[in-house]
């Protein structure tokens, strides 16, 4: 299969060796890495028919990648042929339709940068690294989720490629490797951050949101927690509770852009 991808994608295929193939194969747990026989990197929807085709033909072992944010080996990972869709990158903004089209390759962080300037963001992935397409077909838990649900719910269209190698635009209700998304936008300002912990069961505000991360270290067990405000300022006595618990310290306080609250 390598051997013919080679020739029918000159300049996409990788081999051991090679910076692509490490960084096709890299994922951010080393656990869900594997070492694949070769990786490809196609750049469109006829690419990847391409691929479909000779894996078939071959009756090789294949896997997609997205962001490789995974921690098992076989989610997006393989010894056979790794897809990598990095080259599927492109971000487009569409105003009029309070829409963006998305290539199934970004990782959040680039989709909510490109859209700052505009005041609006998508339901995505709440920290960096995380790639678009295994965390909207998985669903999505987003620091959005509250108001507007999963990522899957504010899918407008999929763009994909079906494994019999046909090319859908705005397909839904099939299985293949999707190279983009068309997802609904919604308006964003600045937030407020503060990580802390404990909070308020009684609180129905849904700009308020709360993360509570478990860490051990060395045997030892410690909580952190992360409070944001979907708004420049929360009202006064939102996060009260937290804030004025004996014993605990806060850190990162204050009002930033959305992508900039990810990132950090």
């Amino acid at each position: 299969a390598c051997s013919s991808l080679n020739r029918l994608l000159p300049g996409k295929v990788a081999f051991p060796g090679s910076a692509q193939y490490v960084s096709d194969n890299e994922h951010w747990a080393s656990s869900s890495t594997q070492p694949s026989t070769c990786t490809v990197e196609p750049s469109t929807p006829q690419d990847v028919a391409t691929i479909f085709t000779v894996v078939n033909q071959t009756r090789s072992e294949w896997a997609v990648k997205s962001g490789g944010h995974a921690f098992n080996p076989g989610f997006s990972s393989t010894p056979g042929v790794m897809v990598s869709l990095t080259r599927f990158n492109a971000i487009n903004y569409n105003a009029s339709s309070s829409s963006v089209e998305v290539g199934g390759g970004n990782i959040w962080d680039d989709v909510y940068a490109k859209l700052d300037p505009f005041g609006v963001t998508v339901v995505g992935g709440r920290v960096p690294g995380v790639g678009v397409g295994g965390f909207t077909l998985g669903g999505g838990y987003s620091w959005k989720t509250q108001k507007f649900g999963l990522a899957c719910d504010n899918v407008l269209a999929f763009n994909l490629v079906t494994p019999t190698s046909q090319i859908l635009t705005g397909g839904g209700n099939n299985f293949g490797i999707v190279t983009s998304f068309v997802l609904k936008t919604r308006p964003q300002g600045q937030v407020w951050v503060n990580a802390f912990v404990n909070f308020d069961a009684t609180n129905n505000d849904p700009n308020a949101y709360f993360l509570v991360i478990y860490i051990v270290q060395g045997g030892n067990i410690s909580t952190d927690a992360i409070l944001l405000y979907d708004a420049p300022q929360p009202p006064n006595g939102t996060f009260d509770v937290v804030l004025n618990t004996p014993g605990f310290t806060s850190k990162n306080i204050g009002t930033r852009s959305f992508p900039d609250f990810v990132q950090n």
